[in-house]
């Protein structure tokens, strides 16, 4: 899976930041979800994808954002060719944001319950609420 972040310059806000965008590519499909966090263009890096790093900034908030958008998406993938499934857009989606969440709440130290009833097949057993989100539980 190839993901990438963009800078939504064209939608700078009132605030003079612009959103950033991450792209997840895979086996002839895309998605681009919004990352909830922003940035002033002139504190983006173009090449690496990335605020800035300057000492005393957002950058690090914003780019462990980032981490945890890419992180969430490349484990999806994993998990899903390990299983030996091609996941559509809207699977790997869901995928993607139920995994994000978790490492956000990881991340900010919130407890990660369970999801009663356990995934199945080849599915990895470290998802835990993937496969309610999924099966709409």
């Amino acid at each position: 899976m190839e993901v990438t972040c963009q800078l939504r310059a064209t939608a700078i806000n009132k605030k003079g930041l612009a959103p950033i965008q991450i792209t997840f590519c895979w086996d002839a499909n895309r998605i681009r979800l919004g990352s909830k966090v922003s940035c002033r263009p002139a504190d983006w890096n173009e090449k690496l994808e990335k605020v800035k790093d300057r000492p005393g900034t957002y950058a690090a908030q914003v780019n462990a954002v980032l981490e945890r958008w890419e992180r969430a998406g490349t484990s999806a993938h994993s998990d899903a060719r390990a299983a030996g499934e091609r996941w559509d857009e809207e699977r790997m989606e869901a995928e993607i944001r139920v995994r994000y969440q978790r490492l956000l709440d990881e991340a900010n130290g919130r407890p990660v319950t369970p999801v009663a009833g356990r995934p199945t097949g080849k599915q990895a057993p470290h998802l835990l609420r993937v496969h309610a989100a999924v099966a709409g539980v």
